[in-house]
């Protein structure tokens, strides 16, 4: 990046995940920035924070339903109300692993 003249004015890149802390070094050494680590399940949460409360239609949840009906559609989507309390609610996170988390509040 740095050779080629790519962004000269990056020097500091904020990440998440094994990846800042594995490849910190290397990305230092051969780009000449600095990985800025913060905490991914943190940064998840909070993101999705900023979701539920400002953008209502970017964010859906499932309402419980009876999967022994006949109907055409099983799950119905419910967009969430930005004036509302959003939690508790379950943040699940698939990667490389899977985390179920129960939020209480940001």
């Amino acid at each position: 990046i740095a050779s080629n003249g790519i962004n000269q004015s990056l020097r500091i890149l904020p990440c998440t995940g094994g990846g800042a802390h594995k490849y910190g070094r290397a990305f230092n050494e051969m780009a000449g920035i600095e990985l800025e680590k913060y905490d991914e399940i943190e940064c998840t949460i909070l993101g999705l924070h900023l979701l539920l409360t400002t953008l209502s239609d970017e964010v859906y949840t499932f309402e419980v339903v009876d999967f022994n009906s006949l109907a055409a559609s099983r799950v119905k989507i419910i967009q969430t109300d930005v004036n509302e309390d959003v939690y508790p609610y379950l943040l699940v996170s698939i990667g490389s692993g899977v985390s179920v988390l129960y939020v209480k509040g940001p």
